[in-house]
């Protein structure tokens, strides 16, 4: 189910995150999370981006099945065309979740 959802995730909002290279796709993709109301802050690093979501899209749902955090990973991997990695979860304790972000799949 939460493939699907992903799924219609990423075709509903692959218009808006428009972008030649990947710091247009992240920064497309983190204006669109705050307008869902999602505090983001965006890192380059020498290999992609680190990208801070304060606040869970999904918190209610996270928080009865970490498969939610797989499919917001997909969702991002997807619109971003590149390689998406969590690397903190707010379920383990952390202030938000981290996502490590790298050209290519």
């Amino acid at each position: 189910v939460l493939g699907r959802v992903g799924d219609r995730l990423a075709s509903k909002y692959r218009d808006q995150v428009p972008g030649q290279d990947l710091a247009e796709r992240v920064q497309a993709w983190a204006e669109l999370l705050g307008q869902r109301g999602v505090a983001v802050q965006i890192e380059s690093t020498g290999e992609g981006f680190v990208l801070r979501e304060y606040g869970c899209p999904y918190q209610n749902v996270a928080v009865e099945s970490r498969a939610v955090c797989e499919m917001e990973r997909q969702v991002m991997a997807r619109l971003l065309e590149s390689g998406v990695t969590l690397t903190q979860c707010v379920l383990d304790g952390h202030r938000g979740c981290q996502f490590s972000i790298v050209e290519g799949n």
